[in-house]
Order: structure tokens, then sequence, then C-alpha cells
């Protein structure tokens, strides 16, 4: 009897601690079950109506493709405003807001940020690189920014491409960080084109 109880008791804890830990999904970006948590986290922590001019996307550190940080830029009561949510705390945290705006910028609603270019995006990046030298592989996102252009309404996309030179010698492309780590940085030009803004453009 005592036994069953305790198995029972165990089988209840393990399904919380499972259900608590399912608010917090990993979200590796260059992954579309990254992509799709991102989604689930925008949609459970912030309000999808909600009118932004930017969001951007941060990595724990330069070496991990793990995300820690989605923050959204905003200007509501003519104040400038951001919000981040925080992974490793899992809270979505509200600083209180100190820069006035005299005007209201353009903006679009969360739901409307099609997060899906991020993942076509990266594919397309890595095949501008992979295209042009066959130095690097294990390549990642790391930082990610989606902003409405101010003056042209457009919808911009930024992002750095991190990976590993596996060959021997000197590279021309890319940007050393340390050792063999590299990035290459993309963005969209005014047609939406993806472009490489650093990194590929050496001769």
């Amino acid at each position: 009897m005592i036994k069953n109880s305790f198995m029972t008791i165990s089988i209840i804890m393990l399904l919380l601690l499972t259900n608590c830990g399912s608010g917090n999904s990993e979200i590796v970006l260059h992954t579309q079950e990254g992509i799709d948590n991102l989604n689930k986290l925008l949609e459970n922590e912030f309000d999808l109506e909600k009118e932004i001019t930017s969001l951007s996307i941060s990595n724990q550190n330069s070496y991990s493709p793990k995300v820690d940080q989605i923050s959204i830029f905003f200007t509501e009561d003519n104040m400038k405003d951001m919000w981040f949510y925080s992974i490793t705390t899992s809270k979505l945290h509200k600083p209180e807001p100190k820069e006035k705006s005299d005007y209201q910028p353009k903006s679009l609603k969360i739901k409307d940020l099609n997060t899906a270019k991020i993942l076509a995006n990266y594919k397309e990046a890595v095949a501008m690189i992979t295209n042009t030298t066959d130095e690097f592989a294990n390549f990642y996102l790391n930082g990610y920014n989606i902003q409405v252009n101010q003056d042209s309404d457009i919808i911009e996309h930024s992002f750095n491409v991190f990976t590993e030179k596996t060959k021997n010698g000197v590279s021309y492309y890319g940007k050393r960080l340390v050792e063999n780590k590299f990035k290459f940085s993309f963005g969209t030009d005014k047609s939406g084109k993806l472009i490489c803004t650093d990194g590929l453009d050496v001769f």
C-alpha cells in the first residue's frame, strides 16, 4: 500500500516538473523546432496584437546557439519602451521607460512578424557562405533583429551567422572572433533581398 502510494506521488511529481518546464522550451533559431518554440513563447508571454517597432533576439553567449533573451521595442503614451523576456529567469521584464518620443513611429503587430523568415534567411545565408568558400562548418545564428524601417515601411531583418573554420591557413572571409570562431553579418535591403553586410565582400 505504502509502496503504491509512493509510486503514485512520484508519478505526479514527475508530471508537475514536466509541465513546469514546458514553458521554457529551448530555442535554437536555426532549427524548425526552435522557430516553433519562439512562436509559442511570443504567444504565451506577449500580446500578439501589440504594435512594436522592432524585435531583438539575443543568445546566451558567443559560443552558444541557444537563445537567452527576446526583447520588443515600442512607443506608448509618448514614451519609448522596451520589454524583454529572459529564458534564464522565465520572466517577462518591463523596465520603466525613460526616453520620450515626439511622434508615433511606424510599427507592426507581433503576430505579423513572419518568424518563418528567420529560418529561411539563415539557410540562404549559409548557402551564400558555402557557395563562396568551403573553409567553414558548424553554422548557427547568434542574434537576430526584425524592425520596421521608419522611412519606407519595409520590414528589415538583420542577423549574425557564427561558424568554425575547419581548414588550416589564413582566411580572407568572415570576422575572426577567437581562434577558429568566425562571424558573418547579413541583412535585407530595400527590396527585401538578403545580402551579406560583412564577411564575404573581401575583393
